[in-house]
């Protein structure tokens, strides 16, 4: 009981310095909120997902769940949903729900729309951006156990702002044999057109002449950043391969996603603005 007894008066006592704060004029926190809502913001991204599954997420500031949900470019197909997550970022909340489709599609299927009835009975017309399921992958991990051992193992991921305020992120691997490694491959240009860099170590993988000599046990790092291009997409997500040469052949090496997601209450604000004002 003492201690519970001390919780009250330091809570008392930040609420009296808090309001004495407030009070004195002083600016010393300051809090920039963000807009109100009318409905959910569905978020837009450019994603190339497994060819039976992908995932989807709105952003609220009062719950709503969504009743019915229609995909225009999947008519034919049933699928179910599934609760994958549901953040909370002071204001808002992020939900993300993953859509399983009963069969994987035949050919690389591009969904663009969703119809949705929402709980309160309204209904909306959603721009998702752009969601590729490439026909015949099924994930970064089945492609690695198609051939065990043959590829480059992740030593690392992570990310950081330079000096620049531009933000970078890496991914470091293992050679597991000796490689000649060529560049890197990403599924499409409209992928490419994000990146405002993407490097090999010290070399632009865009530019490598010949070929970057690693041996065995090695370590190379992967590292990119994105452009400005890039903002206008909450979630991005893209599997991409390390290519290497094999005698005359060139094949993939090492597999990573490229992907950004809204992570923090700046960034989910600054996308509602540009959501709400019709810049993306």
């Amino acid at each position: 009981m003492k201690r519970a007894k001390m919780s009250y008066r330091t809570a008392a006592l930040a609420v009296l310095i808090a309001v004495a704060v407030i009070l004195s004029g002083c600016d010393i926190l300051t809090i920039t909120p963000g807009p109100d809502l009318e409905q959910p913001v569905l978020v837009k991204q450019l994603s190339y997902c497994e060819e039976n599954t992908f995932c989807f997420s709105y952003i609220y500031d009062e719950w709503k769940e969504i009743k019915r949900i229609e995909f225009p470019e999947l008519s034919g197909i049933s699928f179910e949903l599934e609760a994958e997550e549901d953040r909370t970022f002071e204001k808002y909340g992020v939900v993300t729900i993953r859509v399983n489709l009963s069969k994987g599609v035949k050919r690389d299927t591009v969904i663009k729309t969703a119809n949705i009835t929402w709980d309160d009975g309204t209904k909306s017309a959603e721009n998702l951006g752009q969601i590729t399921l490439l026909a015949g992958y099924q994930g970064i991990e089945a492609a690695e156990d198609t051939k065990e051992n043959q590829y480059d193992m992740l030593e690392e991921s992570g990310g950081w702002f330079d000096g620049d305020e531009e933000e970078w992120y890496m991914w470091s691997f293992y050679a597991c044999q000796d490689r000649k490694l060529t560049g890197v491959q990403l599924p499409s240009e409209k992928m490419e057109a994000l990146l405002e860099d993407i490097y090999i170590d010290d070399t632009n993988a865009g530019q490598i002449d010949t070929v970057l000599d690693y041996s065995q046990d090695e370590t190379y790092d992967v590292m990119w950043s994105f452009s400005s291009k890039a903002d206008r997409y909450g979630i991005i997500q893209c599997p991409a391969c390390v290519m290497a040469r094999d005698g005359k052949d060139e094949c993939p090496v090492a597999f990573f996603l490229v992907s950004r997601m809204i992570e923090s209450q700046d960034s989910l604000i600054k996308y509602l603005k540009k959501a709400l004002d019709g810049e993306i």
